[in-house]
């Protein structure tokens, strides 16, 4: 390969949409103020940064930077050193990083894509929360005070319903008696 570095969308609807590094950092985020913009609901508004080193190769920092965090080859990082081929995951995105380095023959050069995300794996490997702003999360601490709200506020209206039927029932009954 000759020329710049390259970051390409391997994931769909954005397969094959590439973009060359020549700048010193790059913001990625589906912010469409970021350098690369991948829109795309799993991806944080900024979710990480692409950062040239005196070599020319790039190494992605998402120090905390992202909702979801970002991976190197299925491994959550926050600075990592991409080397060609390397497949960098953002949300549930994959794009593979292209390069002049030659530590990879490229006559087998193939990508690695690793996305295997389950609960219990997110659970042990990312301490973050998983879910981007704006999504529902049903387990989290509002939704239970939400539904707890909303189970009270239903018991009320069934009391006072209660209530005013006897209450009824009751001036129905002594307008008999008299």
């Amino acid at each position: 390969m000759q020329g710049n570095p390259k970051l390409i969308i391997l994931s769909e609807p954005l397969r094959g949409q590439s973009f060359e590094l020549v700048d010193d950092v790059y913001s990625i985020g589906r912010s469409d103020q970021m350098d690369i913009c991948i829109v795309d609901p799993t991806v944080s508004g900024h979710h990480c940064d692409l950062r040239k080193n005196e070599d020319g190769s790039y190494n992605a920092f998402d120090e905390e930077i992202s909702t979801n965090g970002s991976r190197v080859n299925g491994e959550i990082v926050t600075n990592q050193k991409l080397i060609r081929g390397d497949i960098l995951q953002v949300g549930s995105v994959e794009c593979m990083y292209d390069s002049e380095d030659d530590s990879v023959n490229s006559s087998v050069m193939s990508t690695r894509t690793q996305i295997h995300i389950d609960e219990e794996s997110l659970i042990k490997t990312n301490t973050r929360t998983n879910l981007a702003p704006g999504k529902f999360n049903p387990n989290s601490q509002q939704s239970k005070l939400m539904r707890n709200m909303t189970n009270v506020v239903i018991i009320l209206l069934v009391v006072v319903v209660v209530l005013l039927l006897i209450f009824v029932l009751i001036q129905v009954l002594s307008g008999e008696a008299t």
